[in-house]
């Protein structure tokens, strides 16, 4: 081969066909080499070679490839004349040409692997300037012949990958650790890094099979059986205590009211008392206290679930009459809407306690049994060796069997221990023997990479969770952003994708984003192209750097304590985990942006390097959300067939991470409802398994980084109400910039969109909602941040993955996701 010479061979060897072409780049004939200080500078500055090389197999097979120097002056027999060899990112091979004559034949690639799909290498050639170069070296030339051959056909020399979509191969850094889920045992294994191991196998597009990795902790505790079937005598005898439940219940626009009249006595007193609501949509319970004179309304429970205690102090000598109301709306449905008030208490009573129904329907009273002992089905387990239980997990079962397997604290009183207990077995109200847990020390991060592939890597171990979204381009359906467009059905049908080769970008649209367009009729971004053209999605540009893929955080971001109460700390002084079944953390939006880029701070936990060279966590933008709902609405993702289903929402009230509703229309709030790894649960990730990425509609909102800029004409950086954790210089490429405006409910509001994040391109006729009937609420100036997903409310099915609404960066129900970018050392 000589560079315009023979650039495609095909080579038989038995049943197969290995088709090279060497017809990539420039024709080298007539380069002239001189030096450089590397390879990327030489070929730059045209002063070296970078040779494509694309080689594909009509079935499996190995290739050698070699390079046989025709001609080589002895002046050129040099070390600083050097070769590379790469796939991708992947260096295979290198070498210089020292002590090197004519005729010899230089082995490029030995063995490597060829598949029934395009491979490609590229061979780079250049003078290494920062070595010596002796002047005997100019004016001289060389000339060589490349070729390839089969080998070892129907064996591999060099390991398989499963996976023909075509998916850029994910990049792990040091830290990461490939997982995949065992159904079987419900449990995370090692998985097989290079994808060759069906039994282990990593990833598989095709088959909605996203490749999932963790971050571990390089030490901490993990739980120990210290001693199996422990004897022990646990009493969880009920106390009987009056409940009283509305009776009006599912008849339509009632009201069922009771009264409760006391007296205090000579001194203070509390009244306390538990109450439960269970209602829908506009059903209300309302309770009211009048002392002495004086009414105020103490509790206003409105059209959800709750389960909580109410005390107050009371005054001595004054009379008190309690009114207890439960409002049922205009509609009439089962009869499992109900409030219920008990184990009501004064201390300090003068008399007794009158009881009065007012109205048709009043207050049934009936005894209530109430257990102490609350049981829970999981614990949350801290690297201080903490057993943790959520208060949204623990339930009252006094059915024997029922509570097997469930978990308890050594102190029965706390949610919290040292100790744990797994009961075992129960009599009567007695528990008589559980398995009892404590701590051990384990060095889980070098146990783990060393490790074989199948070992378990337990949930207490796990610091996050990340899904890989590989490089791809998409089909271009409304390049002008205009409401309603569909040029090839792709929202009934599916988004059509097609992935990148590596870093390359083979899509033809191109986009320019203009801040100076003030008018409201008037787009800031004009794309050159066609609808039905393909589009590189430009969430793979990171900066200047092309990216292979990105990971994701498959879960919304928690804390190092996730519990409903700290899910509401607006602090940075915490950290972040990425976990399943516990409280997403709600904070700012720049407090956000600072505790995940402060993963890589020195010393950090996750192991991450502290070099933002190869590695780079930060908060998700808001064009890596639109890459994500893209891959998601595709054949890769929540289409099968040309049909598309929609992403489960998670209708959890304390939006506990990973969950499901029942079914798309469930929207009413619920205490928990289906975890991730069960069946129901895993319509709410991304790929209908357990594979893909969670809490991208329900949950709490998800603030991503993007902003609006806060003058009209120009970008000026938009703070507003989010803190000051955040500075736009210096750090441009982590934030995804958008003009200034003032509307956000209108079609003009979306003309400030970009092509590719999810917002403007789904636009349907019947603004602000978009597919699926997500609701597209924007940003403005002076609401300049943007969440995604939408937070569902009872009875309100506007969220979804193409969901928005504006922000001004401050707590709220919002929540966040984190993104890794990881790219192979050169």
């Amino acid at each position: 081969w000589q560079s315009s010479n023979r650039t495609t061979v095909s080579i038989s060897g038995g049943s197969v066909t290995l088709t090279v072409n060497y017809d990539g780049g420039p024709n080298i004939s007539g380069i002239k080499l001189v030096p450089a200080s590397s390879k990327d500078k030489a070929v730059s500055d045209g002063v070296g070679v970078e040779k494509l090389i694309t080689a594909s197999s009509s079935a499996l097979t190995n290739m050698d490839l070699n390079l046989t120097l025709e001609t080589l002056p002895q002046a050129l027999s040099h070390q600083s004349l050097r070769w590379e060899i790469y796939k991708g990112y992947n260096k295979l091979g290198e070498g210089n040409f020292a002590n090197k004559n004519q005729g010899d034949v230089i082995n490029l690639l030995s063995g490597v692997q060829v598949l029934p799909k395009t491979s490609k290498f590229k061979l780079y050639i250049w003078i290494d300037g920062l070595q010596s170069n002796p002047n005997t070296m100019q004016n001289q030339d060389f000339k060589f012949v490349l070729n390839a051959k089969i080998t070892n056909q129907g064996t591999l020399s060099q390991p398989f990958n499963l996976d023909n979509s075509g998916a850029n191969e994910p990049v792990l850094n040091d830290a990461m650790i490939p997982v995949i889920y065992d159904t079987e045992n419900s449990k995370w294994i090692k998985a097989d890094s290079s994808n060759s191991n069906s039994t282990y196998q990593w990833y598989d597009y095709d088959a909605k099979k996203w490749a999932n990795a963790v971050l571990v902790k390089e030490t901490g505790t993990e739980p120990n059986l210290n001693e199996e079937n422990k004897t022990v005598s646990i009493d969880n005898t009920p106390t009987v205590v009056d409940k009283y439940t509305s009776s009006n219940q599912g008849v339509a626009s009632s009201t069922s009211s009771t009264t409760f009249t006391f007296t205090t006595g000579s001194s203070s007193g509390t009244l306390s008392f538990d109450y439960t609501v269970s209602s829908e949509n506009n059903d209300k319970l309302t309770v009211t206290l009048k002392r002495g004179q004086s009414t105020s309304t103490i509790i206003s429970a409105r059209g959800g679930t709750y389960d909580t205690s109410y005390s107050i102090s009371i005054a001595a000598n004054t009379s008190c009459v309690l009114t207890v109301s439960y409002v049922k709306d205009s509609s009439t449905d089962s009869l499992d809407d109900e409030a219920t008030i008990s184990n009501i208490n004064i201390t300090n009573l003068s008399g007794n306690i009158a009881v009065a129904a007012n109205g048709s329907y009043g207050w049934s009273r009936s005894d209530r049994n109430v257990y102490n002992l609350v049981t829970y089905s999981s614990y949350n387990h801290y690297d201080d060796g903490t057993y943790s239980f959520p208060e949204y997990y623990g339930d009252v079962l006094p059915n024997g069997n029922s509570i097997i397997d469930r978990y308890i604290c050594s102190d029965i009183t706390s949610r919290t221990c040292q100790t744990v207990y797994k009961i075992k077995s129960y009599s009567g109200n007695t528990i008589t023997a559980v398995d009892e847990y404590n701590n051990s020390s384990f060095t889980a991060r070098s146990t783990y990479q060393s490790a074989p592939v199948g070992t378990e890597i337990k949930e207490d171990s796990i610091l996050a969770y990340y899904v890989w979204v590989p490089r791809y381009k998409y089909k271009v359906w409304n390049i002008n952003k205009d409401a309603g467009t569909d040029s090839y059905n792709a929202e009934n049908s599916g988004i059509d994708i097609v992935f990148e080769d590596e870093a390359e970008s083979t899509g033809t649209v191109s986009c320019n984003y203009d801040f100076t367009i003030t008018s409201t009729e008037s787009k800031n971004e004009t794309c050159a192209g066609s609808n039905g053209d393909y589009y590189t999605h430009p969430a793979f540009t990171f900066g200047n750097q092309e990216l292979t893929g990105f990971w994701v955080g498959k879960f919304e971001t928690s804390n190092e304590t996730p519990d409903y109460q700290t899910g509401f700390v607006n602090t940075t002084d915490l950290t972040i985990r990425i976990k399943p079944n516990v409280a997403s953390w709600k904070n700012t939006v720049t407090n956000f942006w600072k505790v995940i880029y402060d993963m890589q701070i020195n010393n950090n936990i996750y192991g991450l390097p502290t070099s933002r060279t190869n590695t780079d966590s930060h908060m998700m933008k808001n064009m890596e959300w639109g890459a994500v709902a893209y891959l998601t609405h595709s054949k890769y993702g929540r289409c099968t067939n040309n049909v598309c289903t929609e992403v489960t929402g998670n209708n959890s009230g304390p939006f506990i991470t990973g969950n499901a509703g029942n079914s798309v229309s469930d929207t009413n709030y619920v205490e928990i409802s289906n975890r991730y790894d069960t069946a129901a649960g895993q319509l709410a990730s991304t790929t209908g398994n357990i594979y893909g990425i969670y809490d991208m509609s329900g949950g709490g909102y998800d603030y991503v980084m993007a902003n609006t800029s806060s003058t009209s004409g120009s970008y000026t950086f938009n703070v507003k109400n989010a803190g000051n954790n955040y500075t736009y210089t210096g750090y441009e490429k982590y934030i995804d910039t958008y003009a200034y405006g003032t509307s956000s409910y209108d079609v003009t509001s979306y003309n400030r969109s970009r092509l590719g994040d999810a917002t403007g391109e789904v636009v349907s006729l019947n603004a602000p909602y978009g597919w699926y009937n997500d609701v597209l609420i924007y940003f403005t100036a002076s609401s300049p941040w943007l969440s995604r997903g939408w937070v569902l409310t009872s009875g309100d099915n506007s969220g979804g993955v193409f969901s928005s609404f504006y922000s001004s960066g401050g707590t709220d129900s919002t929540s966040t996701r984190a993104v890794l970018t990881v790219v192979p050392s050169s």
